[in-house]
């Protein structure tokens, strides 16, 4: 999944939301028609605004080694 922007950290984020929300759907209705696992990160790197949480970005877009080791943490279910 695309990963959730900061828009207060990163002002040129703003309004892009529903465009990362309306791809992702986009990304697990082909990932189910193609018989893929999808792994939506989205609301594990967001906060309770739906924005990149602050404590694992450091601009608001790329994510830092917090985000990496919960993003690492959640995929681990999904790997054997």
């Amino acid at each position: 999944s695309i990963l959730p922007q900061n828009d207060v950290m990163r002002p040129s984020a703003a309004g892009k939301e529903q465009a990362i929300l309306t791809a992702n759907a986009g990304i697990k209705k082909m990932c189910e028609e193609k018989g893929i696992t999808y792994i939506d990160l989205h609301p594990v790197m967001a906060d309770k605004d739906g924005r990149l949480r602050a404590d694992y970005s450091y601009d608001g877009l790329h994510i830092n080694t917090d985000g990496y080791f919960a993003w690492v943490d959640y995929i681990r279910q999904y790997v054997k």
